[in-house]
């Protein structure tokens, strides 16, 4: 097998490591560059891209980011309080042979392990792997505790099938929203500035307080990463009732941020929201649609009733005795998750 190798590359490598997240089957919104740089700014976490070879050829990359505190250094990817579900490693898909694949996958984490706790020095490591990045054995093997995340993804390719089999009282809630004369629309994204108003007020409501706010949105918009951001919303006669920020990428699109309980009480309109969006995704071409986290139970209730297929991801975390400070100091590092 060839050898691998692990750089820390520059804003230099930004195309070619977008390129790559782009191209994967894997590929999502959280692993492109201009977003990974907005979190760096938001947390104040160092980022460093890293990038991997094998035989001189890109066979992955993982964005990490290191903070350090008295005595220990934590890596997390993604850091907390960013809405953002998983970063983690994205491994090149270079055979169809399973021992190979394997033997890419060990290795490949074998060296990220290596690089992390010899070379950066890392006390704590915690990775949240992309969905689909199924077979987390590699990770176990090196000493870490992997844990089960959930989401889940709406196949949309037949929207009338779809509807069909949402449960009657996501139908019944559309019905009622369009008899009391509220319209969906594909807004402008600076609608986006609306929809993280209403929920950050929401969370606020709950004692909360949400990851993103109006300035993150402004760097966001101005990126490339945020040509893949849309916004809908839902209307009557005194405006905005309630919104979705949407990512659309790779033939998908993952509702991230809103559908939130509506200031006005308006019947059935985040289930015109979510209906409309996907009515018109999938007149589009868009396969999945999905609704991002499912972790919590009384938002899983709702999600749910739309028929969606249950998908797992990972958090992988390792610690030397020092990092065990991070779990003694426990709750410092847990976000509040947008889920």
């Amino acid at each position: 097998m060839a050898n691998y190798d692990i750089s820390v590359e520059g804003s230099d490598f930004k195309d070619q490591w977008d390129q790559f997240v782009l191209n994967h089957p894997l590929g999502n919104f959280f692993l492109l560059y201009d977003w990974l740089e907005i979190v760096q700014w938001k947390t104040g976490f160092e980022f460093k891209p890293l990038v991997i070879r094998s035989g001189g050829n890109l066979s992955g990359i993982m964005p990490i980011f290191l903070k350090k505190y008295i005595g220990f250094t934590i890596c997390m990817s993604p850091p907390p309080k960013v809405a953002s579900p998983w970063m983690g490693p994205l491994i090149a898909a270079t055979s169809d042979n399973q021992y190979r694949i394997e033997k890419q996958n060990q290795k490949t984490v074998e060296v990220l392990h290596d690089f992390l706790v010899n070379q950066v020095g890392c006390d704590y490591i915690r990775l949240n792997c992309v969905s689909g990045l199924d077979d987390v054995r590699p990770f176990k093997w090196k000493g870490y505790q992997c844990n089960p995340v959930y989401t889940y993804f709406l196949n949309i390719s037949d929207k009338h099938e779809v509807f069909e089999k949402f449960d009657g009282r996501i139908r019944t809630g559309i019905r009622k929203a369009l008899q009391n004369g509220l319209t969906y629309k594909h807004v402008d994204n600076n609608m986006a500035l609306q929809v993280i108003k209403a929920v950050s007020e929401r969370y606020k409501e709950q004692g909360l307080s949400f990851a993103l706010n109006r300035e993150l949105i402004d760097r966001l918009l101005t990126s490339r990463a945020g040509d893949f951001i849309e916004t809908t919303g839902v209307f009557d006669n005194e405006g905005f009732v309630s919104g979705n920020i949407l990512i659309k990428l790779n033939n998908r699109v993952h509702h991230w941020i809103g559908g939130i309980q509506p200031s006005r009480n308006q019947q059935g309109a985040n289930e015109l929201l979510h209906w409309s969006g996907i009515e018109r995704y999938a007149d589009e071409g868009v396969f999945e649609y999905e609704f991002m986290g499912a972790n919590t139970k009384h938002l899983c209730d709702h999600k749910s009733k739309y028929n969606p297929e249950l998908r797992v991801f990972y958090s992988c975390e390792w610690h030397n005795n020092k990092g065990k400070l991070v779990d003694w100091a426990g709750n410092l590092l847990k976000r509040k998750k947008v889920d």
